[in-house]
């Protein structure tokens, strides 16, 4: 049986951007220090507070799902913070080609059917936790964390299928994460600022540094 993922058909998420566009207007970010991740239109590529899940979502073949813009995939998106506030980075060296030797600071992936929960939250919180288990070999306590922010950029196809759901999980290791997934080679924490700086994080990367940064998270 081919794998399917999660889904929002585009109506919805285009309501849904109508509505973060509304409380954007009514309450502004906080000012900070961070410089935008780049020179693009703001309105294809932002982040902004998650205050609303989507009306509507669908299961659909991962395989069509991946060339088709008239839906978006679920991707829980979550940032590794130590005591100090740094995030914890790593280089692409397998996975989808498109993103391959890019640097991230964001673990996580598309939601599985096996994810399935009896609320939305929940399966993408069951998502985030199997691929922390699966990249990092990390259980972070088992409660649902809230997310921050919706992700999304619009300037590559990869990002135009995508939406992010962005997390904020602290480690209170000794040592850094170590990846058990060859896919990602481990680049230490590395504060904010030099993530929104660096054109080599992905642009993903870059917005949630930027949203934490901000907002002081």
């Amino acid at each position: 049986m081919e794998s399917e993922v999660l889904v929002i058909p585009q109506p919805y998420w285009s309501a849904l951007e109508t509505v973060m566009t509304d409380d954007s207007a009514r309450s502004p970010a906080k000012a900070g220090k961070a410089s935008p991740p780049d020179e693009q239109d703001p309105h294809a590529a932002w982040s902004r507070a998650m205050k609303h899940w989507p009306a509507e979502t669908v299961w659909l073949r991962r395989a069509d799902a991946e060339g088709d813009e008239g839906y978006l995939q679920i991707i829980p998106y979550a940032l590794l913070r130590d005591g100090s506030g740094a995030l914890w980075c790593y280089r692409r060296r397998g996975g989808d080609a498109r993103l391959r030797e890019r640097f991230s600071c964001g673990v996580g992936g598309h939601v599985d059917r096996e994810d399935e929960d009896a609320t939305l939250a929940a399966t993408v919180w069951n998502a985030l936790l199997r691929e922390l288990g699966e990249e990092l070999n990390w259980q972070p306590p088992p409660e649902p964390h809230q997310p921050l922010a919706w992700i999304y950029e619009g300037v590559s196809p990869i990002g135009r299928v995508h939406a992010g759901l962005l997390y904020l999980l602290d480690w209170r290791g000794a040592e850094p994460p170590r990846s058990v997934d060859p896919a990602l080679a481990g680049m230490g924490f590395l504060p904010a600022a030099e993530i929104i700086a660096e054109p080599r994080f992905e642009l993903w990367s870059r917005l949630a540094a930027r949203h934490v940064s901000e907002r002081g998270e």
